[in-house]
This record gives C-alpha cells, structure tokens and sequence, in this order.
C-alpha cells in the first residue's frame, strides 16, 4: 500500500468568492472611514501599519462593542452577503464539531489599505469564527499571511523547514475572494505596492449555548 496521510482534523481555512456590488459598497465604505474618529491613528504602529486605517476604531473600547448601522454586516446592502456567510458558517462550525443553540455576527468593519500599508499579526478573541472578505484588492496590494497553526512545535526547526510565506503561509488575494478561519488562526497582510485602496471586510461569529 502507498503511503497516505492522515489528517487528524479538518481545514481551519476555507475559502469561497462572493460578487459584491462594489459600486454601491465601496463609497459607503469611503463613507464609514470619515465618519469613524481616528480611522487611521488608534491602530498605528500596532496594528494597521502605514498608510492604514479600520472602522474599528472605538469598536473595542468598553461598551462599544455595538456600534449599530456603523458596523457593515449591519447595512441593508450587505444583507445578501450575510445571508450568503451565515449557512457556510454553519457548516464549518459543524465540521469544527462545535455544539451550539444559537451563532451570532458580534462585530464587523473595514479596513482600507493604501500604497504601504499593512496589517499587523493579531488574532480575533473571544469570537469562535472570522471572515476576511476582499471587497477590492487590486494586484500588488499584497496577500493574506496565515500562520502554520503549530509554529510553536516546529519552532525549533526552523532551520531546516521551509514555508511559502515569511513566518506563515501566503494566501493569494483579489476581488471578491473571503476566507473563513478560526478566530485563534494569526494572520497578517503584506503591505500593499498598489496605488489603488485595497478595501477588506472583517467579520466575526461567536457561538452561544442556551437562550
């Protein structure tokens, strides 16, 4: 018999496409990013690096974690996208063999990358699933950084183990391509060469037990 691997448990990325009508979706994004207070200063040299901004800013002070229609999975423009995520949700939180009475979208925002910017590695806590949808992402705008889930087991291999991406594995990007990942997956971006904005939907589930 030829030798065959066994995968000890399913994917914790998948990834799809969904058309969005960008020419309705991205001004109402250019909109939410001058109307959110410090769009592109309360991340800085932490998380959204260079020229850089996210409407969630403010999100995660205490007691703004619902910031009402400022959220864009809120919009009614996006209520096919949402309809769209939520049974594809399901169903990876199935194959997770994740128990739950009832999943929820908890939070969303945008992030707008220009020429430079990039997003730092971070994870999303206390949330059980994140999207990472690419509303527009023109070429050279950079990829999406994924790290190996057991970096801290091949840690001392390094040396001698090579991977696609500097420090995780890149996912390539454009136009309407979404990843859903477990939230405790860090992932990055790199910085965009493009002159375009690359404009990127975040989006987490969290899972409830109970009414």
């Amino acid at each position: 018999m030829a030798l065959q691997g066994i995968r000890l448990g399913p994917p914790m990325v998948f990834e799809d496409t969904y058309e969005f009508d960008k020419s309705v979706i991205i001004p109402k994004c250019e909109s939410l990013a001058k109307e959110t207070p410090n769009f592109d200063t309360e991340f800085q040299t932490s998380l959204e690096i260079g020229d850089a901004g996210s409407t969630a800013a403010g999100q995660f002070a205490p007691n703004r974690m619902s910031l009402g229609p400022k959220q864009p999975h809120l919009w009614p423009e996006m209520k096919g996208f949402v309809s769209w995520a939520l049974p594809i949700a399901k169903r990876i939180l199935h194959e997770w063999e994740y128990e739950y009475d009832r999943i929820s979208i908890v939070n969303s925002w945008v992030n707008r990358h220009r020429k430079g910017g990039w997003t730092n590695w971070h994870c999303h806590t206390n949330t059980d699933l994140a999207i990472a949808a690419y509303i527009k992402a023109p070429p050279n705008s950079g990829s999406l950084l994924m790290a190996d889930p057991l970096e801290y087991f091949w840690g001392g291999y390094n040396a001698h183990r090579k991977i696609n991406g500097v420090g995780g594995y890149t996912l390539p990007v454009e136009d309407n391509k979404v990843y859903f990942f477990h939230s405790a997956m860090r992932h990055c971006t790199e910085a965009s060469k493009s002159d375009e904005d690359r404009w990127v939907l975040s989006v987490n589930f969290k899972t409830f037990k109970g009414k």
